[in-house]
């Protein structure tokens, strides 16, 4: 089932004469984790602000098209809910965060749509420990370092319930621990049942974790296909996007005629790939 589409949208900027996406239809499906890649400046963020909602209810400009939730208008929706459904997780997660300490960060967004008090304390546990973070609910939200303020920030969207998290190119200020960490917890969010949409320039640490890549250029939507088809498409060359060093690595091998049995989407399973060859390989 499609849980957001969006139908031919065109969105430009108040005070700007250029759309910063156009003609944009697509659909998020329950369950998947979509990526949504391409150059800087291509509309990458403008479309994630478009599925959270961010766009058009709190940002100017001239919107066209429809957005639908579950198949109803997203108007109507929030009207009746008072909120999408869908959380946003910024690209400075600090930027998001209002709270001085970790539990009342969490607390604080059912807390706005009046929860009973002892449903909070449930859901703030439940959470903390899903995410483990349970530590820090007493720390205070300056004395964290930018893997837990990114945990932080995903837990304030997750104690309010949402069928969908979009993260706003997350792998940005994040080192190799880091990296390793944001991969896992996504993949843990994924099997918990969740719709995930990441915007990235670079998913060299995040591919195996995607369903879909969808592929901009320009404000526009270029392919949308498996990971592997995309990465590998004339489409992704086009836009100039970053191809992980496992895919590049195996294009340059089939030019030289060494053909492996599948495309890698790590590194190390293109050394176990090229090892099966190696082994394969008839002795001189």
């Amino acid at each position: 089932m499609n849980l957001i589409e969006l139908k031919d949208v065109t969105f430009t900027y108040k005070g700007e004469s250029k759309p910063a996406v156009e003609d944009i239809t697509l659909e998020v499906r329950e369950g998947e984790s979509l990526c949504i890649m391409g150059p800087s400046g291509c509309g990458k963020t403008t479309l994630c602000y478009i599925l959270s909602g961010v766009i058009p209810f709190l940002v100017e400009g001239d919107f066209k098209g429809e957005v639908l939730y579950r198949g109803e208008n997203a108007h109507r929706v929030r009207e009746k809910r008072g909120y999408l459904g869908v959380g946003l997780v910024l690209q400075d997660p600090e930027s998001q965060l209002i709270s001085l300490k970790v539990e009342r960060e969490l607390a604080f967004g059912p807390e706005n749509i009046g929860l009973p008090p002892q449903i909070i304390r449930e859901r703030v546990m439940e959470i903390a420990e899903a995410l483990g973070i349970s530590h820090l609910l007493d720390r205070s939200t300056y004395e964290l370092s930018g893997g837990e303020l990114q945990r932080v920030a995903i837990g304030s969207l997750l104690t309010l319930y949402p069928e969908v998290l979009i993260f706003d190119e997350p792998t940005s200020n994040l080192d190799h621990h880091g990296l390793h960490s944001l991969k896992e917890m996504l993949k843990a969010l994924k099997q918990r049942g969740y719709t995930i949409v990441v915007v990235e320039h670079d998913v060299e640490h995040l591919l195996e974790v995607f369903d879909r890549i969808v592929l901009m250029s320009n404000g526009r939507i270029l392919i949308s296909g498996e990971p592997v088809e995309a990465l590998l498409s004339r489409e992704a060359e086009k836009a100039g996007v970053s191809i992980p060093l496992p895919l590049r690595l195996y294009k340059e091998l089939r030019k030289k005629g060494v053909k492996l049995p599948k495309p890698p989407l790590t590194v190390q399973e293109l050394l176990e790939l090229l090892g099966d060859v190696v082994g394969r390989a008839p002795t001189p």
